[in-house]
């Protein structure tokens, strides 16, 4: 069909942007031998980030933050909490532009069966959220001033909330099968992400987390199946770190050094998290994603408080 055609030469352009994009970063980084040897490891750390936010929906921030936090305590890095946030959002620009690229690619593949949300239904419901959270999401970073300590002590408060949030509702329903899920969002559950929109466009931009997490967190609660809930959180996710890395950039916060050796494992991860997510199935996953979530909120509540 033409307009499948186009669709597809659309989304393959998306690879082709994502190693441009790269290439600038290695361009800004300039990166010394010495360098490549003592960050050897960022690598492992952005794979794990996206494999983590794109089959779950959760966005690399429940990953990048506490961990480059946690390297940063600990002296094996030098990074404000600005430049945390900043390297938060610049290396999800790589793994959830990957991760929705894969999500959004299958949806027009002949393995989408009637199980999975229709195009008309996904797109429509990304495009709605993304209008009302995005607006707040900029004005927060560009008009709003906040204490980076108050910052990050709300963000593992948020993760200690959400991912024992997660874990209850997904215990409360373990006897609802895969095949039980629901796939298309109802009239009512589109109305509520309409209101949960702005409230997790405000989150973005205080921890570069919050909106994907927001909308896969009711979803999965919901009942909605993994293509649905993490397939569209996804979606969410990238776009708004896309459209909220340049204020880092324009601010001059981004530690390039560490976008250069984390975004390589991040794409990784994004390439190979849906097919995790399916393989795990929703409960497995909600499970883990929750798990994680919730135990490095609390692991870095712990840390600043010893």
């Amino acid at each position: 069909m033409p307009g499948q055609t186009k669709r597809f030469n659309f989304l393959f352009l998306i690879p082709a942007c994502l190693a441009i994009a790269y290439v600038v970063v290695l361009w800004c980084a300039n990166t010394s031998v010495s360098e490549f040897l003592s960050l050897s490891h960022l690598p492992l750390i952005g794979l794990l980030g996206a494999i983590i936010a794109n089959s779950s929906g959760t966005g690399g921030g429940v990953v990048f933050l506490p961990v480059f936090n946690t390297l940063n305590e600990s002296g094996h890095l030098t990074l404000s909490q600005t430049n945390i946030l900043a390297a938060s959002f610049l290396i999800q620009c790589f793994g959830m532009t990957m991760g929705a690229f894969i999500w959004c690619r299958k949806l027009y593949s002949p393995e989408n069966n009637s199980h999975s949300i229709s195009i008309s239904s996904f797109w429509k419901t990304a495009a709605a959220i993304l209008a009302l959270a995005l607006p707040t999401m900029l004005a927060t970073q560009y008009f709003t001033r906040f204490n980076p300590s108050w910052i990050f002590f709300s963000f593992k408060i948020f993760s200690i909330f959400l991912g024992l949030t997660v874990i209850a509702t997904t215990l409360k329903n373990r006897s609802t099968t895969d095949a039980d899920l629901k796939h298309a969002v109802s009239d009512q559950d589109f109305k509520v992400l309409l209101l949960l929109a702005p409230i997790g466009g405000f989150a973005n931009a205080l921890f570069s987390v919050g909106l994907g997490e927001i909308v896969a967190l009711y979803l999965f609660a919901r009942g909605y199946n993994i293509i649905t809930s993490s397939g569209l959180a996804v979606l969410i996710s990238c776009v708004s770190v896309i459209l909220g890395a340049p204020y880092h950039i324009i601010n001059e916060n981004v530690p390039w050094t560490i976008i250069a050796f984390t975004a390589p494992g991040a794409l990784l991860g994004g390439y190979m998290a849906r097919q995790i997510a399916l393989n795990l199935g929703a409960f497995k996953l909600k499970i883990l994603a929750g798990g994680w979530i919730m135990v490095s909120g609390i692991l870095l509540l712990l840390l600043k408080l010893t």
